[in-house]
């Protein structure tokens, strides 16, 4: 989908395009893609997406909205959703926000209550409009990559909508007086601005990638802004809401209320950061989106006009699920200033605390229908007469007049008369920070808390550069507790202003503890260090397989030890290498004399070099697993056995192995033993870990099986090696090795004037495939002959290298030759990579083709079509410098590109680094 300006139109089309954005324009849909059912739509996923709208279809969104700023208020749009809906609405707001998206709000003419906002990023749009006297509720949002368009009951959407919740408890209040005035000296009629800090969590954001109602969270979060400013500029209550920051925690829902709490309390180890931000940025309120069900949203409630206390009556909880399309976050702010529900309300009902007794919402008939303003909840069941209503953007207020119908009253229902009163109080809980010139801020660590010795754990740093310059030449680090230098140390990347980066630290572990680490920042000329450290992560370092726990409750019990994969049928992986660690195996080892079993898959045929390896410790039993391990001494009749079971079942076992309290390496780090299977030549055979206690509670634990037959392990050559010479280059092609029971990790090319002085020119380690081609352009002596081959390379069981495949020689090398041509179509890959600002994407065709290759943001968005035309056959290379549809700079991270040409399709991804 295309969202950005096409390159072809003219400097002189685009200044006609701004002149004449008077009168109406088009939101431009297709009129040649049809309405289509979700039973209707080849596609699974967005089958799943739309299930609950009543009717969607492809979307294509006029590129002139682009344009569109505040000198358009007063101008209208067409609105045309489908063909029996189409409506016109006037522009009355159109900013850009915090996030560089332009938001632009306009009022449904047709409708006396319905609104459209629409929200527009470099990557994609949004629409969210409302239509309430026909029930309408119509959205545009992009999903994988394509824009749809879809309408849905207003009235069944209110079925998921759940009622708020408000916090009663009299806190502590800090009894002050706002910057030396007190609450009743400052002029009500003065405009305010509040700004809001917006957290969300991961499920929130994975919510609002798979909502049909909006793109992505951050889209979400425009048009909830964008409606809470709606309701407050309708209400005139001289109040702006401004986003400062927006905040991704790694917090995890409680789905309790206890999820209000934690965000709210700054020193409980939940969400802490958020208060940091909350400074650094001079938020004056917390937005907490997260997913849940037990509320539509939670706040606490302001009760006392002589005192306030931010740090609690700042904060709110909007449920995702229903903060795009409804007035959930404007309704908990309202709490937060002191907004009550209405008085007739058979839930939560108010005001029942003294904060003004006109703080309550409205509810009423307007032109014949039940309507209540944001305050008061629209569902008949919590009222007595148990008649529904339609939420209106509008606080209660006695001044405001709609069709003859004041939709307040002076004594009872004045909601914008309280807030007008509170909102110099709210505005001055913060103090936004004077902007910097170079301020890095490291945003948040993730990570596991549970990791092992000598295994890589990778924690995710984001740095956010938050000054007024390009941020460059800083280090971020990962800190330990009880460590004065860092334990990983990385260069950060270039980051333009307002940018983020999130940088993976990889730390390897060598020894068991509980600690403590944390992101740090290192730069020399940053002005703002109270930014430069994340909160901290706590973790239990475990030794490797002290993971998983059996218990057998004094019965015996026979496990299968769980195998990382079959190498081949006689040899396997079990744990700590890079495989998921709960696979590993402990045996609690309770009083009684029974024998446990553990056992892995059949191995075999056994030859003469065939070797049984693995690591075991003995612990102390223990129920906490983040309590320090101790090692256990083995007692008389304490045994575990290493034993072999053969195929043929009337065999008795065979111990080969047996560990016991004269033998037992009593050590707080695991144990290895080797043992010869030799003796069990030719044979299919399950080795068996039995062990049997008298004495005490222990764990025996156990780790890194390891079946190695060499004899019968071949490292095949790579096969059929064969090379074509053209304008001073060489290509050479090859088939992947026969199968010999080990595993492939890549190929490494050769190439000398003789065999005997061959070297390595080049290696191989991704994206490998039974037919590798690869081209050798550089370095040659004009009329000298090369001799080429191919070796290998294999990772388990024996890592090492094949014999060269067949040794071809390409006769000499001269400019003059004929071109090669390639034997495959390939998308070869690009360099550099990662690359700044552009790269090299090479690829080829066997037969003339039409070829398209488009770059992919990590959305699933195209950002740019860079080719899309005919090829001959042969080898191609075409350049990205890094630009959008529109030419304009790229995001430093993750991208992919997508070639098809003819029957082929190949993506790979690419990263860009500023």
């Amino acid at each position: 989908m295309k969202l950005l300006k096409s390159l072809f139109l003219t400097m002189m089309f685009s200044m006609f395009l701004i002149c004449s954005l008077t009168g109406q324009m088009n939101i431009d849909i297709n009129a040649s893609i049809r309405s289509f059912t979700a039973e209707q739509s080849s596609d699974p996923a967005i089958v799943e997406i739309f299930q609950d709208v009543d009717r969607y279809r492809l979307f294509d969104f006029n590129l002139d909205l682009f344009y569109l700023n505040a000198r358009n208020i007063g101008e209208t749009l067409s609105l045309t959703f489908f063909d029996d809906r189409q409506y016109t609405a006037e522009i009355s707001k159109a900013e850009v926000n915090d996030a560089g998206r332009s938001v632009i709000t306009a009022k449904i003419l047709e409708s006396d209550f319905g609104y459209a906002i629409i929200t527009i990023s470099e990557d994609a749009i949004t629409i969210s409009a409302k239509v309430q006297e026909l029930d309408e509720f119509f959205f545009a949002s992009t999903k994988n990559g394509q824009a749809y368009l879809g309408q849905a009951k207003l009235s069944e959407m209110a079925k998921d909508e759940l009622p708020c919740g408000v916090t009663e408890e009299q806190h502590c209040l800090h009894h002050h007086e706002l910057h030396g005035e007190g609450l009743y000296n400052h002029n009500p009629n003065a405009p305010v601005i509040i700004d809001l800090l917006y957290v969300y969590t991961p499920a929130a954001e994975l919510w609002a990638l798979n909502d049909w109602r909006v793109t992505d969270i951050h889209h979400l979060i425009d048009i909830a802004l964008a409606s809470s400013n709606l309701v407050v500029t309708n209400s005139e209550t001289g109040i702006t809401f401004n986003i400062v920051h927006r905040h991704l925690t790694d917090y995890i829902e409680d789905d309790t209320g206890e999820d209000l709490v934690r965000i709210t309390d700054p020193f409980d180890g939940y969400m802490d950061e958020a208060h940091v931000l909350r400074d650094i940025y001079g938020a004056d309120m917390i937005v907490f989106i997260p997913e849940v069900s037990f509320t539509g949203g939670v706040a606490w409630l302001l009760w006392s006009f002589d005192g306030f206390d931010p740090d609690y009556y700042a904060v709110s909880l909007s449920r995702v699920q229903q903060s795009s399309w409804t007035y959930t976050i404007i309704h908990e702010i309202g709490h937060n200033m002191g907004a009550h529900h209405h008085r007739d309300q058979n839930f939560q009902e108010g005001p029942n605390w003294n904060l003004g007794g006109y703080s309550a919402g409205w509810r009423g008939y307007v032109q014949d229908i039940m309507r209540t303003t944001v305050m008061s909840y629209d569902s008949g069941q919590n009222y007595l007469d148990g008649i529904n209503a339609y939420n209106i953007p509008y606080f209660s207020s006695p001044l405001i007049n709609l069709h003859g119908t004041l939709i307040g009253d002076e004594n009872l229902a004045d909601n914008s008369r309280l807030l007008r009163e509170t909102k110099a109080a709210t505005a001055g809980y913060r103090n936004r920070p004077e902007t910097i010139n170079f301020d890095l801020s490291a945003e948040l660590l993730t990570g596991s808390s549970s990791i092992s010795v000598n295994n890589p754990a990778i924690y995710k740093l984001r740095v956010r550069n938050v000054g007024n310059s390009e941020a460059f030449g800083y280090t971020v680090n990962l800190m330990e507790v009880n460590h004065f230098m860092p334990v990983v140390t990385i260069n950060g990347p270039s980051l333009f202003v307002g940018e983020y980066v999130d940088i993976d630290l990889r730390w390897t572990p060598t020894q068991t503890e509980q600690t403590y680490v944390w992101g740090h920042i290192s730069w020399d000329i940053d002005e703002n260090h109270h930014n430069n450290n994340t909160n901290g992560i706590h973790v239990t370092i475990h030794p490797p397989g002290v993971l998983l726990s059996e218990s057998f409750d004094g019965e015996m019990s026979y496990i299968e030890i769980g195998w990382d994969g079959m190498i081949n049928s006689y040899s396997g992986i079990f744990a700590n290498s890079g495989v998921d660690s709960s696979k590993a195996l402990s045996m609690v080892v309770w009083e009684y004399s029974e024998w446990q079993y553990a056992n892995t898959p059949e191995i075999g045929p056994i030859d003469t070099e065939s070797m049984l390896s693995f690591s075991y410790r003995i612990i102390n039993y223990t129920t906490d697993w983040y309590a320090p391990v101790t090692p256990h001494t083995l007692s008389e009749g304490d045994v575990v056995n290493i034993e072999v079971a053969f195929a043929d079942i009337s065999l008795p076992y065979l111990t080969i192995h047996q560990i016991d309290r004269f033998n037992h390496v009593t050590s707080p780090n695991f144990a290895t033993i080797n043992l010869p299977l030799s003796t069990f030549l030719g044979e299919y055979v399950n080795i068996v870990f039995s062990v049997k206690r008298a004495t005490g509670t222990w764990f025996f634990v156990l780790d890194d099986v390891l079946v190695t037959n060499k004899e019968t392990i071949t490292l095949n050559p790579p096969r059929n090696l064969s090379l074509s010479v053209g304008s001073g280059q060489v290509a050479l092609n090859w088939d992947a090795p026969e199968s010999g029971g080990a595993t492939l990790s890549g190929y490494k090319v050769f190439r000398g004037t003789t065999i005997e002085n061959m070297t390595q020119i080049h290696s191989i380690t991704s994206n490998l495939s039974p037919n590798m081609s690869w081209v050798n352009e550089s370095d040659f002596i004009e009329g000298e002959s090369y001799y080429y081959g191919v070796k290998a390379s294999y990772s388990a069981p024996i890592i090492g290298d094949s014999d060269f495949s067949n040794i071809e020689n390409s006769g000499p090398v001269s400019d003059d030759d004929e071109t090669i041509l390639p034997t495959i179509t390939a998308l070869e890959g690009n360099f550099p990579n990662p690359f700044n600002p552009e790269t090299a994407i090479r690829f080829s065709v066997v037969t003339d083709s039409i070829v398209q290759i488009d770059i992919y943001n990590v959305r699933g968005q195209r950002i740019k079509r860079l080719i899309d035309g005919y090829f001959d056959r042969g080898f191609h290379t075409v350049v990205w410098k890094g630009t959008d549809e529109n030419e304009n700079p790229a995001t430093s991270g993750v991208y992919f590109y997508r070639m098809t040409a003819g029957d082929y399709a190949e993506v790979k991804r690419m990263v860009l680094m500023k």
